[in-house]
């Protein structure tokens, strides 16, 4: 970006079931202090009174003229939910706020300084956060933990970071110069960052910029659910199907750029993640995971420790013990 003119910001508020925060969330996105600023209120088909309340408070603030009012007709789910944010979007940047946080006022403004002094090369921008409890009583600072692996896109294909997702805002270019997201993608702020690294940089504010919500996100919701899939294969499944969505949706954005190194790099992810998966439905045995392993460049131990960060083979080794079925084939 080299003109000096102000360029029109998007802050995004999605929700989901979310009227216990949602007007703290609006607080915030209202007392926002950058102009010109557009502001989307979307929700997901809630179930309660979150688009209501969207409505209603959206009224009140007829100070604001530039506000969009979004209500999905389906549940969308968040990858879907975020599609469907960027079509409505019309800003050269587009910060994102989730309807259980709050974002301080000075947060669009803090983003675009750093987005002019990158000189147009920053597609993703991400803060650290104020971590709240759910009564919005303040705990910690929250500090990004891999800066150093958001550092370049061959980094992200190996390391598969994450940006914190509650703190990020990115540029249009990276939707427009990719297809929309993978329907199963839950983790936004592994995939966005990839996308952005691969067309530029990724900047870190080491500044608190929300009031992150501890627990009551959508992710906090399904981590510590327990699925049908994890009952009947090993708790750890789950996590399994969602980093192959992940590495899958890097692939497509690498295949799509026409980035053959890092195709390479995911492809191997692919096949430990669905070694895991097959391991994990007893599709294979371990005597067979052993000799592929030799036979290709994963190794045996790389694998091994893939499948203890799971902790897939860990319960089913238990499961196994605690039901004497020795003709198991782990």
């Amino acid at each position: 970006m080299t003109s000096n003119k102000k360029p029109l910001i998007t802050f995004a508020l999605v929700a989901y079931n979310q009227e216990q925060y949602i007007r703290e969330a609006l607080e915030g996105a209202f007392l926002q202090t950058y102009s010109p600023l557009e502001i989307i209120l979307s929700d997901d088909h809630s179930d309660d009174q979150t688009f209501e309340i969207m409505r209603i408070e959206a009224e009140k603030h007829t100070v604001r003229k530039n506000i969009i009012l979004n209500r999905n007709s389906v549940n969308l789910g968040l990858a879907g939910h975020i599609n469907k944010v960027m079509e409505l979007a019309s800003g050269e940047l587009v910060v994102i706020a989730a309807g259980d946080d709050v974002s301080l006022p000075e947060r669009t403004v803090r983003i675009v300084d750093a987005y002019r002094k990158s000189c147009g090369t920053a597609f993703s921008i991400h803060s650290s956060l104020n971590l709240i409890d759910q009564q919005g009583n303040f705990i910690r600072v929250k500090h990004c933990q891999y800066l150093e692996e958001l550092k370049s896109a061959v980094k992200i294909a190996k390391k598969n970071p994450w940006v914190m997702g509650a703190g990020h805002a990115w540029h249009k270019s990276v939707f427009e110069k990719f297809p929309p997201l993978n329907q199963e993608i839950i983790h936004e702020d592994r995939a966005i960052p990839f996308r952005s690294a691969l067309i530029g940089e990724v900047i870190y504010l080491d500044e608190p910029l929300v009031n992150w919500r501890q627990g009551s996100g959508i992710t906090a919701q399904t981590a510590g659910l327990r699925t049908s899939n994890d009952e009947l294969y090993g708790v750890g499944y789950e996590l399994l199907l969602r980093f192959k969505a992940d590495a899958l949706q890097k692939h497509d954005d690498a295949y799509h750029l026409g980035r053959i190194d890092l195709l390479v790099l995911l492809a191997m992810e692919l096949q430990k993640l669905e070694l895991s998966l097959m391991f994990a439905k007893r599709e294979l045995g371990l005597i067979d995971i052993i000799k592929y392993s030799f036979k290709s460049e994963i190794g045996f131990f790389v694998f091994l420790k893939q499948l203890l960060k799971y902790k897939t083979p860990v319960y089913r080794f238990t499961h196994w013990l605690r039901n004497s079925r020795a003709k198991s084939r782990f």
